[in-house]
């Protein structure tokens, strides 16, 4: 009964050991998409997808096991076979920070839940409550850092220089000796009046000189007699005439604001796409050729050494049932 046993459990020992040496370096597999090219050769076919138009990577087996043959990769392939729309949401966003704009969300679209990732959105800023207001000042140190308006603390935000037109009218005086005369002493000058009116040859040059003004500051637009011949107190007379005209005043524009304390409040329309698949989801088929596995060398003389053991135990085991059955008799 032991030696039953013994040739037994060296029977199934046997059997495992070829199923092992068999199936050394393969993976087992079996799939329906197999296709039989000829010459020893075989197709098996993956469906993947891939974002958009990104290279796609197929982890092929190195060998597989396909109706009792083994077979080894030989080159993998991959065909396109369509990519859909991107998936995407789009929100109206309103926040007094940008970062507390959520990146990611989840979204059911069309019955499927997706996780959608933020793009980054075309902010428009927003100042709410913003008082703004323009002052005149003749220089710029006389420009204060702050003002209040509306109850509010405005700060200097802008300065500028500029300048602007004022009309302005003003008296000048003229003196005789006598009230039947064309002569007159102006400034020092003695003219000689055209007519009844207080003009002269070159007289807005010697009233712009009697202002205190030259250059083109200042522009004489009309001159008239404002009184009568009036006695002064050298015993001559004396008649006054009004200027009128323009000049030009430099000035200093300042603009003054709370913006820098205002609330600021941003607002973009934010489109969130796939997270996975941004680009479209692209189905691919990947294509893995393989070839026939030849046995070796290597491998012929496994087997054929494990051959040689397992006989040489049979026979030895052999042996040993007869010397046992002879000394039985």
């Amino acid at each position: 009964m032991t030696i039953k046993k013994t040739f037994s459990s060296f029977f199934i020992a046997s059997i495992i050991f070829f199923m092992v040496l068999s199936s050394f370096g393969s993976t087992i597999f079996a799939d329906d998409n197999i296709r039989d090219l000829g010459k020893g050769k075989i197709a098996l076919e993956h469906i993947i997808y891939v974002n958009g138009d990104d290279q796609p990577i197929f982890n092929s087996k190195k060998t597989i096991e396909y109706k009792g043959k083994k077979y080894e990769l030989v080159k993998t392939e991959y065909k396109k076979v369509k990519t859909e729309k991107p998936i995407f949401y789009t929100l109206n966003i309103t926040v007094d920070d940008k970062e507390k704009l959520k990146k990611e969300i989840t979204k059911k679209i069309n019955g499927i839940s997706y996780k959608l990732t933020a793009q980054e959105p075309n902010w428009k800023t927003k100042k709410e409550n913003v008082i703004t207001a323009n002052k005149e000042y003749a220089s710029v140190e006389n420009v204060p850092s702050k003002i209040t308006k509306q109850g509010k603390e405005l700060e200097l935000v802008d300065t500028k220089k500029e300048s602007k037109t004022e009309r302005y009218s003003a008296p000048i005086y003229f003196y005789s000796a006598s009230k039947n005369t064309r002569q007159f002493k102006f400034n020092g000058k003695v003219i000689t009046l055209n007519g009844g009116s207080p003009t002269w040859a070159g007289h807005e040059k010697d009233i712009k000189r009697y202002l205190g003004e030259n250059g083109t500051n200042y522009k004489v637009s009309s001159v008239f007699w404002s009184s009568g011949y009036l006695r002064n107190s050298a015993g001559g007379y004396m008649r006054r005439a009004n200027v009128v005209g323009t000049k030009v005043v430099p000035l200093v524009t300042a603009t003054f604001s709370n913006v820098a304390s205002a609330k600021t409040t941003y607002t973009a329309k934010v489109k969130y796409l796939d997270s996975e698949y941004p680009d479209g989801k692209t189905e691919t088929i990947a294509i893995c050729t393989y070839q026939k596995k030849r046995i070796d060398i290597q491998t012929l003389i496994k087997i054929g050494a494990g051959v040689a053991i397992i006989a040489l135990a049979a026979a030895t085991i052999l042996y040993y049932i007869r010397k046992k059955k002879s000394e039985n008799e």
